[in-house]
C-alpha cells in the first residue's frame, strides 16, 4: 500500500510525494554503490517516489523529515 504526503513547502510543481513500499532489492541495488549514506537515502527515496533526487535536494527539511518518517513507517509493519 502506497503512502502520500502533501508538502507543506512545495518545490516547484511538486506539491505532494507518493511513496511505494520498499523491497529488499531496492536496498541491495544501492548497497553496491560507493556513496555516503545521505546520497544513498536520496537515491532510495527517488526510487520509491519517482521524484528526481535534484527535487528532493531542494525540499524543505521539515518536509524531508516527514518523508523519512513515511519510509520508517513502512519498516514498522
Amino acid at each position: 500500500m502506497d503512502k502520500e504526503y502533501k508538502l507543506k513547502y512545495p518545490v516547484g510543481d511538486v506539491k505532494s510525494v507518493k511513496m511505494r513500499r520498499p523491497k529488499v532489492k531496492d536496498l541491495i541495488d544501492l548497497q553496491q554503490l560507493d556513496i555516503d549514506e545521505a546520497e544513498r537515502e536520496l537515491l532510495l527515496f527517488e526510487k520509491l517516489t519517482g521524484v528526481p533526487k535534484d527535487i528532493l535536494k531542494e525540499m524543505d527539511m521539515y518536509d524531508y523529515a516527514r518523508i523519512q518518517e513515511m519510509y520508517a513507517g513502512f519498516l514498522k509493519g
